[in-house]
């Protein structure tokens, strides 16, 4: 009899475990799903990662960046540090981009008509690579760069912030007065 009753009370003290182990997971599970307090919903929300963003070129809002080449924010912060960078630049026919770099890699894939790149301190069209549609270019932090478009172009921008641009000449700065390159 002895037996029995340490056999039964094995097979309770297994199953009371087992149910505490079940209800303290579930338990856990629900607290998690809750904000921390003193946090608001939408705080906990954000606090998981980014939300989704669908962009449509309608929703662009563009501002003269450079003669002949219009910015268009597409989403995330450039000037924050380590956070998500994508824009648009839209060149005009004959639009140029003086020489400059960023303090963070650039990638950019061409969007729309002919983009044209080169690396240098000096606007030069010798050293420019012609580039359709759908191509894609990738310069470095510190890579002394200009671009320009014979015909126009679009192309987006992606990185990560701070995207500054740094002129090589500060007179090419068009935020100064600049009449820009050449």
């Amino acid at each position: 009899m002895i037996k029995v009753n340490f056999q039964l009370g094995k097979i309770v003290a297994v199953t009371l475990l087992s149910a505490a182990v079940f209800v303290l997971g579930a338990r856990s599970q629900e607290d998690a799903k809750k904000p921390a307090p003193g946090k608001t919903a939408a705080a906990a929300k954000t606090a998981k990662g980014p939300e989704a963003f669908i962009g449509t070129p309608d929703k662009i809002k563009w501002v003269q960046s450079a003669p002949g080449v219009e910015f268009g924010p597409v989403y995330g912060n450039c000037d924050k540090a380590g956070a998500p960078c994508v824009f648009q630049l839209r060149f005009a026919a004959g639009g140029k981009f003086p020489p400059h770099w960023h303090p963070v890699d650039e990638n950019v894939t061409v969007l729309s008509g002919t983009f044209m790149a080169g690396m240098g301190d000096s606007y030069d069209e010798s050293k420019m690579m012609s580039l359709p549609a759908g191509a894609y270019v990738f310069m470095p932090r510190r890579m002394h760069h200009f671009a320009g478009s014979k015909s126009g172009a679009v192309v987006q921008v992606h990185g990560v912030g701070p995207f500054k641009i740094n002129y090589v000449n500060p007179a090419d700065d068009p935020s100064k007065g600049a009449k820009g390159a050449n």
